[in-house]
């Protein structure tokens, strides 16, 4: 079952790229199917497959999680994916509750699975499909990556590879901003309350000699030439949502979240026209409205960290130390096309909250605050549970999906919640419709619309993620036997027609 060879003797799977039907309803929750349910009026295709060749040189990386669309005409779509986790069970042939010992060979074929993907697809009568050629390429955890302004992290001004790869987002001048995520499950951490190091998951930082403050930053791309840095500027966090908007002069303007529980919302503004840093960091106050800036040449900053740099190393901290309100778990955000508003998902504290939506909006009248527009709590009654990504239609309405731990569904508080889902919130209501349900033990990831809403990309991840060695909970996407394999998918349909295509 390693990764390498997970498609030997599995040649029979293409046949899934033929459209692919289920017919699900919004009432059918305890109806638990190894495969994307979908309502009425929608059908999918598979578009590729972890460790499917994409070119000649690279295959498609593993646990796929976030979209952002490169280029785009009506015939042809350049897609930038991003690989968020691995399972070793699946990439290596590792079992952590065996008694084989980790070696070197198993942490080189995991730190190839992880990174970003770029891939062609080619719509062709209606079906999207995978043109493999040289556009198709990959980055992974071991590619070198400068700092930018050859910054100094760490003692070094190189690091290796892209891990945990979170939200991406295109820039006005054509560059692909990629923010790590959950680094820590790859090197750990240095937790400051405790002053302690905390070990990694997977125990990569037993092999390979890197510093974990090397990891979660804004990773900045340019697909045409190939140049690519890290951004210090704008901190070092576990992020989980990444938009932006331009302000005035053509200043990028960026908002993200730390993905963790008691995370914060952070605001950041670019200072020149054309480019990312230097820039200007705040974050999020809910009891004034604010955004509180993190600037070096306040005295609580400069009392607090030795350098500016290791400010933006610790700015989960530097947060707090300015009231930076903290949040169960804030995920996803998304803005609205219609009034430019922005909604942040709230994932839950995996206790008894199932997380909520906010809709926030700065203020143009008063610099330096926002205001509160809307927020709803989740509960089970309205299908809003524990909501992760989220994007907005042509016509405002919101689609999201669900990321609950496998172990937990159908345990308290999730009763009868038996698979994660996709869903949308139509605009102006307070209940979601369930429009598509995940594999086994998967979870929907990134959502990128085409320009007209005609097409939904959706990627699946972690199928099977319960697996052992000897019981394979999922064989999604193939049949009974099949290694199950996070993948890229397409939704189309009457029902995406007539709810997200504006008409003109």
């Amino acid at each position: 079952m390693k990764y390498p060879v997970l498609i030997q003797n599995q040649v029979w799977l293409y046949a899934l790229s033929l459209f692919l039907f289920i017919s699900c309803t919004d009432e059918s929750e305890s109806e638990v199917t190894d495969t994307i349910g979908l309502i009425d009026g929608l059908s999918f295709e598979v578009i590729v497959r972890a460790s499917d060749p994409i070119s000649d040189l690279f295959k498609y990386g593993y646990d796929n999680d976030d979209i952002s669309i490169i280029e785009e005409t009506d015939e042809k779509i350049i897609l930038a994916v991003g690989h968020e986790d691995i399972n070793p069970l699946f990439v290596s042939n590792y079992d952590f509750d065996g008694e084989e010992a980790r070696h070197r060979k198993q942490i080189n074929q995991e730190v190839e699975a992880v990174g970003l993907s770029i891939i062609k697809l080619q719509n062709r009568y209606g079906s999207w499909k995978l043109i493999s050629g040289q556009v198709n390429s990959r980055i992974n955890g071991a590619d070198e990556i400068p700092f930018q302004g050859d910054q100094e992290i760490a003692g070094k001004r190189i690091a290796h590879g892209i891990v945990a790869t979170g939200p991406l987002a295109k820039t006005p001048w054509g560059t692909l901003l990629i923010a790590e995520s959950h680094y820590e499950k790859f090197y750990g951490d240095y937790d400051y309350e405790i002053k302690k190091y905390v070990p990694s998951r997977y125990q990569w930082e037993s092999f390979l000699v890197k510093s974990t403050k090397h990891y979660g930053w804004i990773v900045e791309l340019n697909p045409k030439d190939g140049s690519i840095y890290k951004h210090i500027n704008p901190g070092r966090m576990a992020r989980g949502g990444l938009v932006m908007s331009e302000s005035a002069g053509d200043k990028l303007v960026l908002y993200f979240t730390d993905n963790i529980v008691n995370g914060c919302l952070f605001k950041y503004e670019s200072s020149r026209a054309g480019q990312l840093s230097p820039g200007k960091l705040s974050v999020a106050n809910m009891d004034n409205f604010t955004w509180n800036p993190i600037d070096f040449t306040k005295p609580i900053f400069a009392d607090t960290f030795s350098t500016e740099t290791e400010m933006y190393v610790r700015a989960r901290d530097a947060a707090r130390l300015v009231a930076g309100t903290p949040f169960k778990k804030p995920s996803g955000l998304a803005i609205n096309p219609l009034d430019q508003s922005i909604v942040m998902t709230l994932e839950g504290d995996s206790t008894f909250d199932l997380g909520g939506l906010i809709w926030l909006k700065d203020n143009e009248d008063k610099p330096g605050k926002f205001e509160l527009i809307r927020w709803l709590d989740g509960s089970l009654d309205s299908k809003i549970v524990n909501p992760d990504h989220v994007t907005f239609d042509n016509n405002g309405n919101l689609w999201f999906t669900s990321n609950v731990n496998p172990k937990q569904l159908n345990q308290a508080p999730y009763e009868n919640f038996f698979q994660n889902g996709l869903y949308i919130l139509k605009s102006g209501q307070s209940k979601a419709v369930r429009v598509a349900t995940a594999p086994n033990d998967a979870a929907f990831g990134g959502l990128r619309f085409v320009k007209d809403g005609s097409a939904l990309f959706v990627t699946v991840k972690h199928p099977g993620q319960l697996s052992t060695p000897t019981k394979l909970t999922s064989h999604w996407p193939g049949d009974e036997g099949a290694t199950p394999l996070p993948s890229l998918v397409v939704i189309t349909g009457d029902y995406l027609e007539d709810i997200s295509v504006k008409d003109d």
